[in-house]
């Protein structure tokens, strides 16, 4: 931007000329930004007083392009994250509005993250000071048969005085529900394909999948990662292990917790009962994934990691926010007794996991308990992407929360 510099007026005082310059000079770093013209007063001998000024509100985002827009594919959805900057010296208020191709698109800001304005702004303290920013998470939804493009803007202005809104923009509302709120995103899981690979959901390869918005039985398929707000607070990355239409069953990403025996008792005729309640304690603040209510009896001993069909011990729970993953759910993914048969999802983030097609390694942690007791002792994930049925007193494993939550 090409700076201007007008000498404005030259003043004569008691004792001799003063001739004063004001040099003004504006740094953007990047983004939309409105402002408001900066008119400058003499009081007094020696003093300067600032009335108004070029007030300057900037939108930060890698998600955007340079005119500050994003096209969303037809059926398909985004999340933008959009850092909100008040880039002044003082104090300032700020709004945020958006202008879309379409109006058949759902759009907000994601509960995690900091609210957006209304049409009255917010204020934002001076520039490099604590809360002279916000970041906000929004998501889009096209609904659209054709790709929409949304475009976002930002205004700025004293924080004393009424900010404008533009007429022909759209304030950003909060998205209700769980099925847009607490679902953050969810990618397609491809552990084969170089160009599309997402065994993590954080690989830059990663595809984003809309399939938790349809209730039919396994329309997002064994692996789909989904990033889930499991309380005002926490996010946490999970894989689906099924999809029962209304709900899907997941287990986070890594290790819920570690270093537990299975039993302390002794005897595997007891369950799992050391593992289960420290998980359930762990997950207990979990309020947005659903209540738990089963009984484990008939089917509580496996004789092989494809067969259990005899019962060593009952146990019941009631309104669990997690449980143990089943031997037969790690089964009908193909997972076996033989090494490097388990989905990579299910033996990552474990200690040498990268020598058994992991991609990331966690010290000291060899894996995770699964429900079912054995012959030897419990079932269990390992390191290598296999079960195995090992004793209950083996310290260094850990839990996996397996939660349900509604599309």
């Amino acid at each position: 931007m090409k700076l201007k510099y007008m000498l404005k007026k030259a003043i004569n005082l008691k004792n001799g000329y003063l001739i004063g310059i004001i040099l003004v000079l504006l740094l953007i770093i990047g983004g939309y930004f409105s402002y408001a013209l900066f008119t400058v007063s003499i009081e007094a001998k020696g003093a300067l007083n600032i009335v108004t000024g070029n007030l300057y509100s900037i939108i930060e985002s890698t998600d955007l392009d340079k005119d500050k827009s994003i096209t969303i594919d037809s059926k398909d959805s985004k999340v933008v994250t959009i850092k909100l900057v008040n880039a002044n010296g003082i104090k300032a208020k700020v709004n945020l509005y958006y202008k879309s191709s379409s109006n058949n698109i759902e759009m907000g800001y994601l509960s995690d993250s900091d609210k957006a304005p209304n049409k009255s702004g917010y204020i934002l303290e001076k520039n490099g000071s604590d809360g002279s920013y916000k970041t906000i998470h929004v998501k889009i939804i096209n609904n659209d048969n054709d790709s929409v493009k949304v475009t976002f803007g930002t205004s700025a202005g004293l924080d004393t005085a009424e900010l404008n809104f533009p007429s022909d923009q759209k304030v950003i509302p909060s998205l209700k529900g769980a099925k847009l709120d607490n679902i953050i995103v969810a990618y397609k899981y491809d552990q084969t394909n170089d160009n599309t690979k997402c065994i993590t959901g954080e690989e830059e390869t990663c595809q984003e999948t809309k399939c938790y918005q349809t209730k039919n039985e396994d329309s997002c398929p064994a692996g789909t990662i989904i990033k889930y707000q499991v309380n005002d607070n926490e996010n946490k990355y999970f894989n689906v292990i099924s999809d029962a239409g209304e709900t899907l069953l997941l287990q986070q990403r890594e290790n819920t917790i570690d270093n537990i025996k299975w039993s302390e008792t002794g005897s595997n005729k007891n369950g799992p009962d050391t593992i289960i309640s420290q998980l359930e304690e762990a997950t207990k603040e979990w309020t947005n994934v659903n209540d738990l209510s089963y009984t484990i009896n008939n089917y509580s001993l496996c004789t092989r990691y494809n067969v259990c069909t005899s019962s060593i011990y009952t146990m019941t729970r009631d309104n669990a926010k997690a449980r143990l993953l089943e031997v037969n759910e790690a089964a009908k993914l193909n997972c076996t007794n033989v090494n490097k048969t388990c989905p990579i999802f299910m033996n990552n983030y474990l200690t040498s996991s990268t020598q058994y097609g992991g991609t990331i390694d966690t010290d000291n942690i060899t894996g995770y308990w699964l429900m079912e007791a054995g012959n030897i002792g419990a079932w269990a994930i390992y390191n290598t992407g296999n079960m195995n049925d090992i004793s209950i007193n083996t310290a260094n494993l850990g839990a996996r929360a397996v939660v349900e939550i509604n599309k």
